[in-house]
């Protein structure tokens, strides 16, 4: 007789192999959660520390005996294995991690950032700095973000290069942010580059006057740029990387800080920052002239004079700033001749100890 087999044991088995696969899947969802709730963790945690080390920087500018008001906070393993880049959205520094646009840009849209692309590996290199551009009143505060991987070279025939030696040999940036210095009317880029390679840096910037023909740059097999200065006096000048458009710089006190700014920053980045510093001028001006009106009519001198002459005096004042804010920041004469007239009545009001307009 033939024997019939079951089917129970057979629905038995099908029933335990479903429960089975419920069963892992929901472990590997579970799984999946928790990882994902992790790397939730470790990106709030890192934008935290981003912040964080922005803020401790931030807090320290303006509490410091160096005449220049740099400060520099060394960010650690911050940017471990991270590719770091700027990226401009209309006159807008946006930081760029890995590709991925920072959330803590909130937190910086507000300020020039200067940077040039920094790809750190395993070796932590990374200083945020931070300094004033003066015009006479601080316009704003700038960020840099800055790497030793990132070779600075030095023309020694640029007429600045002596002033930004004695700069960078000094304050904040004494010993961590080392440029060379080089004849490069005699010496290509490429047996400059060869020097450091063995360093593996992450880009290198030559930086010469505005006479020097631009550099064979082509054989450099990592980011480089050249950067050219034009002196026309002690504080006024253009600035121009090769291939792009010149900036008019404007140096009221002596710091190079917009210099400063453009010799770590890319060609990119500088032009977005230098844009949003222009957009902040008019700004500025518009508060001191509001502070100049309220003044006019309530501040005091403690000097003997008249009331008539307090006024005329904050008045003048008040004219001077308005030509700044009018005047267009690419005619340099005219910011230069302007920015000296509010600086002298600034002075005139001091003579007389009237109440500040800072």
């Amino acid at each position: 007789m033939r024997r019939v087999k079951s089917k129970k044991g057979d629905v038995n088995i099908s029933l335990s192999w479903i429960f089975m696969i419920i069963l892992g899947s929901f472990f590997i969802l579970f799984a999946y959660n928790v990882i994902d709730k992790y790397q939730e963790n470790e990106d709030l945690k890192y934008a935290l520390e981003v912040k964080q080390a922005m803020r401790t920087v931030f807090n320290q500018v303006g509490k410091t005996s160096d005449s220049d008001q740099v400060k520099l906070e060394y960010v650690g393993s911050l940017f471990k294995n991270s590719k770091v880049e700027i990226i401009c959205n209309e006159n807008t520094p946006l930081l760029s991690i890995n590709g991925d646009i920072d959330p803590n840009n909130h937190f910086l849209q507000s300020y020039p950032t200067f940077m040039t692309m920094i790809d750190e590996k395993d070796v932590p290199t990374t200083y945020i700095a931070v300094e004033s551009f003066n015009m006479p009143f601080k316009i704003t505060e700038m960020i840099a973000i800055i790497s030793t991987k990132n070779i600075i070279v030095l023309d020694s025939n640029l007429e600045l290069t002596n002033n930004l030696l004695k700069k960078f040999n000094r304050g904040a940036y004494r010993e961590k942010i080392v440029p060379v210095v080089y004849d490069l009317s005699v010496r290509d880029a490429n047996s400059i580059y060869q020097e450091f390679k063995n360093q593996n840096p992450s880009s290198i910037v030559f930086i010469t006057s505005n006479t020097v023909n631009d550099l064979d740059l082509s054989q450099i097999e990592i980011y480089s740029h050249q950067l050219k200065i034009e002196v026309l006096n002690e504080k006024e000048g253009r600035i121009q990387y090769v291939g792009d458009e010149s900036y008019p710089y404007f140096d009221y006190d002596n710091s190079y800080s917009l210099i400063t700014m453009a010799v770590f920053s890319s060609p990119d980045a500088f032009k977005c920052s230098y844009n949003l510093l222009i957009e902040k001028i008019p700004y500025v001006y518009n508060f001191y002239m509001e502070k100049t009106n309220i003044l006019k009519e309530e501040g005091s001198c403690s000097a003997s004079i008249d009331e008539s002459t307090k006024r005329s005096k904050y008045e003048a004042l008040n004219v001077a700033l308005d030509n700044v804010v009018g005047v267009n920041f690419i005619n340099l004469d005219d910011v230069k001749n302007n920015v000296e007239q509010v600086d002298s009545s600034l002075k005139d009001l001091e003579v007389f100890s009237c109440t500040y307009v800072y």
